[in-house]
């Protein structure tokens, strides 16, 4: 019985740590996802693109969920990303980034 136990948890301890494994390389995917959707965005300037970041979003794995172009023609975008743990249904877990693009200042 007490094998039983510790096969147990050292199972649900071997997929917490694969599901915390997941969510930091989506993080870092998303966050590039982010980095790459603002660059697009802001390729259009004066004005923003936000039908190119969403492109460019959705092809890194990502979905946009904001993109507002300032004035001084910058965009700052969101985009978020589905952690994918193989215990939960899909799209249980989720994370975000965001990002800055545009001309630089003086």
């Amino acid at each position: 019985m007490l094998a039983l136990t510790l096969v147990t948890a050292a199972g649900l301890l071997a997929l917490t740590l694969a599901g915390l494994g997941e969510a930091l390389v989506v993080r870092h995917r998303a966050q590039s996802a982010a980095d790459l959707a603002a660059l697009a965005a802001a390729t259009g300037w004066p004005s923003s693109d936000c039908g190119r970041a969403a492109r460019t979003a959705l092809g890194n794995g990502a979905v946009l969920t904001g993109c507002v172009g300032a004035a001084d023609g910058s965009v700052r975008v969101v985009v978020r990303s589905p952690v994918v743990v193989l215990p939960l249904p899909a799209g249980a877990f989720s994370v975000t980034a965001g990002a800055r693009a545009g001309p630089g200042g003086s």
